[in-house]
């Protein structure tokens, strides 16, 4: 909160995925083996701050997957 950048903990490791025993060119993370990694679209209203929402979104998901956990669903 005063400015102290910490540095990354650990690693997303996208060597693993394969598709058909080749590297995934993208992934879809609303659907990895059957798990939706990425929460609800949320409703903007009439403000026009789309580039906003989605980068939040970008973060909300970031951090659910960073954690491994899907269900975590944060909200920023």
């Amino acid at each position: 909160m005063l400015g102290v950048q910490r540095p990354p903990q650990g690693r997303l490791d996208f060597e693993s995925v394969r598709v058909l025993g080749t590297k995934a060119s993208a992934i879809d993370w609303r659907n990895v083996d059957g798990v939706n990694w990425l929460g609800a679209v949320m409703n903007q209203g009439n403000c026009g701050s789309c580039v906003a929402f989605a980068t939040v979104a970008t973060l909300e998901a970031r951090t659910s997957i960073a954690q491994g956990a899907p269900w975590l669903r944060p909200s920023f």
